[in-house]
């Protein structure tokens, strides 16, 4: 009796789990469009649905069936799919965490997808549509096409669970949603599973729909349409009926939603509240540290703080807590609030990195506190820390290429080219991202040429000046080189074998003729002449293995590859010694960065060595190798100056053509032609230096350049294409106009320049010229004391797309001007109160006084000097001299007012002095100086040269030219006035310079 009880209660447990209190609403399905072809006959379960009557056994049994055999191996696959997809997810703690720690991509690829797929599919249609696992199947459905990243199907699915299962009294004919849909008042989409009665309350889980909702809304999300997402989550945020079991699901979305909005502080409110949906505690962790990040990048540093303690206090992945303390040490260096927290948050990061527990984390530290160091502006302290990271780093390639990438972009940037290619060189571009890599491949090829054609041209100039040195020096400082490179080779030092650049060295007759023999003694059985032999040998060929021709390069070179192996072996080992010294000088690390053989991997090897075929065999260091590469002739060191041009013209134009870095080619440029003015390359250097000008919107500098090529290079090939690029009938004609207006000002006809002036700005709207000659009428004001009008038209260059010299020089014509009257009375109250000491000015007036005076007196022709010829002494004392062609006597004095105000503003010149000598109406030469001798003189036009398109920007290059001459010169030219023959002179004693 108690066993029938028993027996009879199972089963009225089973019948009410398999049937709701409420059924189940469904439909029916029609198949006959979409049926193959043999199964056209034959009907499926779900196809019965309205034809046949569903009982209570048989609902417990489709139940079962459709529960266990259907759901329940769908649901674990997919969850299966889930969990695989976290596993293979990895998290990039430097940047903002995804919101999910899985991605779409791999689920989406996943093989089981499919299978789930079919589960459902089978599920549904293989039983009866009035089963209480439909619903479940369906919303499975949905789940499986999102994470299959078919988002329209799942919307389709999604959609049907909302109309199928929502509240209805008959049918579709009330608008969901709508507050027809209820008696209550009340709006609302939501099924409100209150109502369900009490009994089904415990036994079944509710309709899928409420959640189906919330599944729509991640459909959007993923689609990016945040809009409809947000539209329908407001709508369920603020619905009554919606249930409270699903409201951290809603609060996840929210949060979600807001994520990809970028509204990261309310993202991070919603976030608070559905950290209950973490499935772990490791998950949980994870979005508390999200949390923290995204109050950090709302400026909520102390929310942020707690939220970065939390996933510290709850993870169990040593990641988390070492980057949720970097970036509690680092939130405060984005707002700069104080240089002193700063430093202070260095040296907890170093105190992280010496401690046993981050001992596995150093790299992922030091490269915070890299990047805590460029916050600081100390870029030195930066690329150490960047160093130490790449260095330290072992098992995290994705951070040891990151910190590469770091030292090779702060080494760019920096302009130490170099380096910058060894590192770019060093990465490994498969755990870079996309933009990095475009970034490494556009430098990296560039850099490669750059890097080699620095240390060629570094090699050569350490040659040239080892050709400098007396004989005597030269020989010990190859002994030195030579001595060296013996002992890194390891191989056995003897300085006294040989004699650098000494001839008799290589004489084999010496042997036998310097040392006496005895009549038929055989050559071994003399130990003198045996010694002799060897020290000759060894002079002539060093260590050179004792083999034949036929090997003797192979065996050298496999010898040379062994020691290179040890010798690279033993300094990986010598610096990982030294860097994972707790105690090591961060700085310290960074100064050896200089030794190739201190950078890591395959970085560790000489640059110098890169050529065209790197299969090129090495070559033997021998003493006449060295020797021999000193450009001690004529030939040699044109051949190495050859060298220095070749590279400095091939870098210039990879930095503009390639690297698009114009302000560092034209440093290149400018260099090529101030060492070397006539070269193969000066009509290309000069036409790419006018169109870096240009391109940095230095227009009168590039104009200048232009113009010189016209004059030099008339009838080439590149001043042609200028030219029939920059013909312009209207340019031509405003240049010509400009040109005589010009030329009336130099011959001090002011008021007709003026009159002339306004007309052709009014014609030509001030395209052409006008910055340059707006200047030279402003000062044609100040001359007049109508100031106003000149600060006007001072105030017109500026508002032009004038060059940024003449932009600054109007600016600082307006400042004086504008405080004139200050100024006078400011001085004249000095020397009213007899505090300005004038004694400097009086004294240097009578310096000036006195040469003048001198000067006049020497005016006077000598008559004995005429056809005298002119004299080569150059360490006679010599004036540094700015030629003037054809300049009227009104621009001689401003050019020498201008030279005079940038001598005295400048500690290396301001007691040089300046006066001008008319020798004939064409030439006017400015004499600067005199200065102690030739080369003084030489060295004050290579520093003033550079700069005279900020000294004299409205002299065209034409006007003027640098000279110098000597006391004596002077007096013959004076006597001669050949100033013609004096520059052939000139040009025969220093051939390269004028």
């Amino acid at each position: 009796m108690k066993l029938s009880f028993k027996v009879s209660l199972v089963y009225l447990v089973f019948f009410l789990i398999s049937n709701r209190v409420c059924t189940q609403p469904n439909t029916s399905i029609d198949l006959e469009k979409q049926k193959p072809e043999k199964y056209k006959d034959k009907l499926l379960n779900a196809e019965k649905t309205e034809d046949t009557k569903i009982k209570g056994v048989k609902r417990f049994f489709n139940n079962t069936f459709t529960h266990y055999n259907y759901y329940f191996n769908a649901n674990v696959k997919l969850n299966e799919i889930i969990e695989k997809a976290k596993e293979t997810f990895t998290d990039d703690y430097t940047q903002l965490l995804p919101f999910y720690n899985y991605s779409l991509n791999t689920t989406a690829t996943d093989k089981n997808i499919d299978s789930v797929i079919y589960k459902c599919n089978a599920g549904i249609l293989l039983h009866d549509l009035r089963s209480d696992w439909v619903d479940d199947l369906y919303m499975l459905l949905g789940k499986a096409y999102v994470l299959r990243k078919d988002f329209d199907s799942a919307y389709h699915v999604f959609q049907y669970l909302n109309y199928v299962y929502a509240p209805k009294d008959d049918g579709y004919d009330i608008p969901i949603g709508s507050n027809s849909s209820n008696d209550e008042g009340i709006f609302s989409i939501a099924t409100d599973e209150k109502k369900r009665p009490f009994l089904q309350k415990i036994i079944r889980s509710p309709l899928e729909r409420n959640e189906a909702l919330l599944w729509i809304c991640r459909n959007y999300l993923e689609q990016n349409e945040p809009g409809q997402a947000n539209a329908l989550l407001a709508i369920l945020k603020e619905d009554p009926k919606f249930p409270k079991r699903l409201k951290t699901d809603l609060y996840e979305l929210l949060s979600y939603c807001y994520y990809n909005q970028k509204s990261y502080d309310s993202s991070a409110k919603y976030l608070e509240k559905s950290l209950g949906n973490a499935k772990t505690r490791a998950e949980k962790a994870r979005w508390e540290f999200l949390c923290g990040q995204m109050y950090q990048r709302s400026g909520k540093f102390s929310e942020a703080e707690k939220w970065f303690e939390k996933a510290i206090k709850h993870t169990s992945n040593p990641m988390v807590e070492v980057y949720a303390r970097l970036y509690m040490l680092q939130q405060f260096s984005d707002t700069a609030i104080n240089h002193l927290v700063n430093n202070s948050n260095l040296d907890q990061l170093n105190k992280m990195a010496n401690k046993e527990k981050f001992s596995s984390y150093k790299d992922i530290i030091y490269y915070a506190a890299g990047n805590l160091s460029v916050a600081l502006n100390n870029k030195e302290l930066a690329t150490a820390y960047y160093y130490k990271s790449a260095t330290t780093s072992i098992d995290n390639p994705t951070q040891k290429n990151k910190s590469f990438l770091a030292l090779a972009d702060l080494n760019y940037t920096l302009k130490k080219y170099k380096p910058a290619y060894i590192y770019y060189d060093s990465i490994d571009i498969k755990f870079i991202d996309s933009s990095a890599l475009f970034r490494v491949n556009a430098r990296k090829p560039a850099l490669r040429i750059i890097a080699k054609n620095i240390d060629a041209i570094h090699l050569q100039d350490s040659l040239q000046v080892l050709a400098k040195l007396s004989p005597k020096d030269l020989n010990e400082v190859l002994k030195k080189i030579y001595s060296k490179y013996k002992k890194e080779k390891g191989l056995k030092d003897d300085l006294n074998s040989f004699d650098f650049g000494n001839d008799n060295v290589t004489t084999s007759s010496s042997i036998f003729n310097s040392i006496s023999t005895n009549p038929g003694e055989f050559y071994f059985d003399n130990a003198a002449l045996k010694s002799q032999g060897i020290k000759e040998f060894k002079s002539r060929w060093g260590n050179r293995p004792n083999v034949d021709n036929w090997n003797r390069a192979a065996a050298v070179s496999g010898k040379i590859e062994s020691e290179n192996s040890v010798e690279a072996k033993e300094s990986k080992s010598r610096n990982a010694s030294k860097l994972n010294a707790n105690k090591a000088d961060v700085v310290d690390v960074a100064l050896d960065m200089g030794d190739p053989s201190n950078i890591p991997d395959k970085t560790n090897r000489n640059i110098s060595a890169i050529s065209e075929n790197e299969n090129e065999p090495a070559v033997e260091i021998t003493p006449e190798y060295l020797y021999n590469a000193i450009p001690l002739t004529e030939e040699k060191l044109e051949a190495s100056n050859k060298i220095i041009i070749d590279a400095l013209y091939e870098n210039g134009k990879t930095f503009s053509d390639v690297l698009d870095d114009c302000e560092t080619a034209i440093l290149t440029y400018e260099d090529l032609l101030n060492r070397f003015p006539e070269n193969t390359h000066t009509e290309k250097a000069l036409f790419n230096l006018a169109y870096c000008y240009k391109n940095t919107n230095r227009i009168f500098k590039s104009n200048v350049i232009i113009e010189a090529l016209n004059l030099d290079y008339g009838d080439g090939t590149l001043n042609k294409i200028i030219k029939e690029k920059t013909a312009d009938p209207e340019k031509t004609n405003a240049t010509k106009t400009y040109s005589d207006i010009y030329k009336l000002f130099l011959q001090e006809n002011y008021q007709q320049a003026v009159i002339n002036k306004k007309h052709a700005d009014s014609l030509y709207k001030g395209k052409y010229w006008n910055p340059q000659l707006s200047l030279i009428e402003s000062i044609y004001y100040i001359k007049q004391h109508a100031d106003s009008t000149a600060i006007d038209i001072l105030n017109t260059i500026i508002k032009s797309n004038a060059d940024k010299a003449l932009k600054e020089k109007a600016a600082t014509m307006i400042d004086v001007l504008n405080r004139k009257q200050q100024i006078i009375t400011h001085l004249n109250t000095l020397d009213t109160l007899g505090k300005f000491d004038s004694s400097a000015i009086y004294r240097r007036r009578f310096i000036q006084d006195s040469i003048a005076q001198a000067a006049k007196d020497a005016y006077t022709i000598d008559s004995s000097l005429i056809g005298k010829p002119f004299s080569k002494d150059l360490n006679a004392p010599h004036y540094a001299v700015l030629l003037l062609t054809d300049v009227e006597n009104a621009f001689i004095n401003e050019t020498k007012k201008s030279l005079d105000s940038f001598n005295v503003g400048h500690p290396t010149t301001k007691d040089i002095l300046i006066q001008s000598l008319k020798l004939n109406r064409q030439y006017t030469l400015m004499l600067i100086g005199p200065l102690s001798n030739a080369t003084m003189s030489m060295y004050y036009i290579e520093y003033v040269q550079p700069k005279m398109n900020t000294i004299l920007p409205w002299m065209p290059l034409s006007k003027y030219s640098f000279s110098l001459i000597s006391l004596n010169n002077l007096e013959i030219l004076k006597a001669n006035n050949n100033m013609e023959k004096y520059k052939v002179f000139l040009k025969s004693i220093f051939p390269d310079k004028f």
